[in-house]
């Protein structure tokens, strides 16, 4: 059976092995004398976690029961159980860790800088809160044969409603952005005219653009003072260090082709893909292409054709600087297809720290509920650190491994970051990739984690070309696409996460639920589902005992600003659910519980047939701004 990092698949309660997270790595640990005398008869541990706060280790501990129950504990240094309340209190720093490493090299330091000298720094201003109610909806699409049933909100629709209902919800999520695009604007001039920056370049393209976040150069003796006088309008400040860019077999090996490129739908159609590199390449490269900005490079040229071959009538945009999409992008141009999935093939920093790129990405996903797929780094043979912006909870991070041989490749960064959540979630072909990349138009071959992303990001395309309702639905494109990575690959679930992406898995088969609202609408849905008001959410799902390895993936979207405001916290995730899955007897089967993932994942084989019950349950709700966006996808 194959267990997914940390998260722990308890089948009818006979297993006992557990992961530890060391807020770096998972690692196989054994049930420690300390941990197993707080066990009451009948439990065994579903998560543990240990955490530093203050220069002090704290132990989290979930434990199941045998009606499938779930409780936890936290013990002090000394092994004593603690109330949260006892847990000291942490105030993070708005100043990061590389940037305070910078400013406190004194002189004679190697690498010592005079404080007249700039310094470029990553501000991150304060987040413009969003107070509006959203309406509670669910559906539900049951896929038979690459063929999909689809119900929202208890009501049978048709595809033309389905996309109805997107265009609305995407003219409703443009609104919103306006308006907090207008607030962002308002805070980036009141830090303009406060510091004499109203004619600063850089500045100006901020407030153009509308920005969360904004590189300065600012002088290194004035760099605290700086933060100090502006402590109201930033919420942290981070050293900028500079980006850097991180096929036919490798088609064969994730069953894109021939499941899906030797299909008429499953083709990308009608699906706007924006891409971010060093540069771009030149406009008339390829047809179904908009370049947004730049200048062409054979890095580009690589994921950019990867792109293309994976998903082959997607519409693609590139804008070179290493940036997240502007409102005017996600719209898309010249009526060509709005952008629904972004890929970003590059990284900053490669530290485990939880910094202010993480933080945008996390907000942009969460805010414009467009999916990102993002390279994890190549960092695997060196610090190992996952690298920014591939720590943020709501993207889906991909490793690299080799489809010559089915292992992943050495240097595939896979160290998790100080907020403990795990990476990469999946992994996709991404070693000796050649495409038509070289500038004299030859073949060119790279590897690396750049060229799995836009792989993974291009084979969601083509689902979501199939399956409308994917759209707009980042927490469900990562509930499918997690429930789908069933093909097995060596070298460590630390590295390779879930496993390796694959097309047939995916698309064929099926039962897939999803909710969008309002934090508070997490009790509309146990109210209204098939077993009420029983403080769980409850879906069905009818599986037979001639299955086997049936994979059921809990996603849900976070607010990038808790996380990024509480990476030092205990618990950095806003909110945490937790999955369990009963049978058709009302039996335990197996559960999930994981401390601080946005993802569960249960593995089993169901012993008999009929129709298992799986609960949803909202173990914290840290974060209570935050909406409830969750997705379920049961995979067989």
């Amino acid at each position: 059976m194959n267990h997914a990092k940390m998260k722990i698949s308890l089948l009818a309660l006979a297993m006992s092995i557990i992961y530890m997270n060391d807020a770096y790595s998972d690692k196989p640990s054994s049930v420690s004398d300390e941990v197993r005398r707080h066990l009451s008869p009948g439990q065994q541990i579903v998560a543990e976690t240990a955490r530093k706060l203050n220069g002090s280790e704290f132990k989290f501990i979930k434990f199941v029961d045998e009606a499938g129950n779930i409780t936890s504990k936290i013990l002090n240094p000394a092994g004593k159980e603690i109330p949260e309340q006892a847990l000291p209190a942490i105030q993070a720093s708005k100043m990061g860790t590389r940037l305070k490493e910078v400013i406190d090299r004194p002189p004679g330091h190697p690498d010592y800088i005079p404080d007249d000298t700039d310094v470029d720094v990553y501000i991150a201003l304060v987040d413009p809160t969003d107070d509006e109610e959203e309406t509670a909806s669910a559906g539900e699409s049951h896929i038979v044969n690459g063929h999909s049933t689809t119900l929202i909100d208890g009501r049978n629709v048709s595809e033309d409603e389905i996309e109805a209902l997107n265009d609305t919800q995407f003219e409703q999520i443009a609104a919103q952005r306006k308006a907090r695009e207008t607030k962002r604007q308002s805070i980036l001039r009141e830090l303009a005219e406060r510091n004499g920056l109203e004619n600063h370049p850089l500045v100006r393209a901020a407030i153009k653009e509308s920005r969360g976040s904004l590189t300065l150069p600012v002088k290194k003796g004035f760099i605290a003072d700086f933060l100090q006088q502006n402590d109201d309008l930033i919420a942290g400040i981070d050293l900028a260090e500079p980006p850097q860019n991180t096929l036919a077999s490798a088609m064969l090996a994730t069953k894109v082709n021939p499941y899906a490129i030797n299909s008429s739908m499953p083709r990308g159609n009608g699906i706007g893909i924006y891409m971010s590199e060093g540069g771009c390449p030149d406009p008339n490269w390829m047809s179904g292409y908009t370049r947004l900005s730049g200048s062409a490079g054979d890095h580009d040229r690589n994921v950019l054709a990867i792109l293309r071959d994976v998903s082959p009538n997607s519409y693609l945009y590139c804008r070179g600087g290493y940036t997240l999409p502007t409102s005017t992008d996600l719209n898309g141009y010249s009526g060509h297809p709005r952008v629904y999935i972004q890929t970003h093939s590059w990284r900053t920093s490669t530290s485990n720290s939880y910094g202010t790129l993480d933080r945008d990405f996390e907000n942009n996903a969460y805010y414009n509920l467009v999916p990102i797929f993002q390279a994890a780094g190549n960092e695997g043979n060196l610090s190992g650190n996952v690298t920014s912006p591939a720590k943020s909870l709501n993207t889906i991070t991909l490793g690299n491994y080799n489809d010559g041989n089915n292992s992943i490749w050495f240097g595939s960064s896979y160290r998790d970051p100080e907020t403990g959540n795990e990476k990469p979630e999946i992994s996709a072909p991404g070693t000796n990739v050649c495409t038509r990349g070289a500038t004299n138009g030859s073949i060119i071959c790279f590897t690396g984690t750049s060229q799995a992303t836009p792989h993974a990001a291009a084979f969601a395309a083509d689902l979501m070309s199939s399956y409308s309702w994917l759209k707009l639905k980042p927490q469900l494109v990562k509930s499918f696409m997690l429930s789908g990575a069933t093909d097995p690959i060596a070298g460590g679930i630390e590295k390779v996460g879930l496993g390796g992406i694959d097309y047939y898995s995916a698309y064929y088969g099926g039962h897939h639920f999803w909710m969008q609202g309002s934090n508070s609408s997490y009790s509309s849905y146990d109210a209204s589902d098939i077993q009420p008001n029983n403080g769980s959410i409850d879906y069905q799902v009818y599986l037979t005992s001639g299955m086997s390895n049936v994979r059921a993936v809990l996603s849900w979207l976070n607010r990038g600003s808790y996380t990024y405001a509480h990476r030092s916290d205990a618990h950095p995730i806003g909110m945490d659910l937790d999955l369990s899955v009963y049978d058709p007897y009302g039996r335990y089967v197996t559960g999930s519980a994981s401390w601080d993932n946005p993802y569960e994942v249960v593995n089993f084989d169901p012993a008999v047939s009929g129709y298992y019950i799986i609960k949803i349950r909202r173990y914290a709700n840290r974060d209570t701004s935050s909406k409830f966006y969750a997705g379920l996808s049961v995979n067989w």
